[in-house]
């Protein structure tokens, strides 16, 4: 890995890591924390599913900063998780893995739609 690819990954993750405290410092309080760390992890998954389908046509920076936000959320789950109880952890388990699912498949949709409008613009 290069070093700015690292860079791009730190600033993923870093971006992810200020967005988590951010909306923790917003809305205070257990399930408005974990609401925030699903949408963290659906962007960062949506940047992921798209970098993934758009291939060498997507810039590798959009995958770095998607697996940076990713590696941001995956700690903040694992935090929150630490110190919840055994339910609200399941809960938030089970939210960031289905948030997950759903941003990767999210962003997939939208790279496929990118291209279908690109090859709609060349055939005209």
């Amino acid at each position: 890995m290069e070093f700015r690819e690292l860079a791009w990954t730190v600033a993923g993750a870093t971006v992810g890591g200020l967005m988590r405290r951010w909306a923790a410092h917003t809305w205070p309080g257990a399930i408005p924390a974990l609401a925030s760390t699903v949408v963290l992890v659906v962007t960062a998954a949506a940047l992921i599913g798209f970098a993934l389908l758009a291939s060498l046509r997507a810039p590798t920076r959009a995958a770095l900063i998607g697996v940076g936000g990713a590696a941001g959320s995956i700690s903040a789950a694992a935090t929150q998780a630490a110190s919840a109880t055994p339910v609200q952890s399941l809960i938030g388990v089970t939210a960031f893995v289905l948030g997950a699912a759903a941003g990767l498949l999210l962003g997939m949709l939208v790279a496929l739609a990118v291209a279908r409008n690109a090859q709609r613009k060349e055939r005209r």
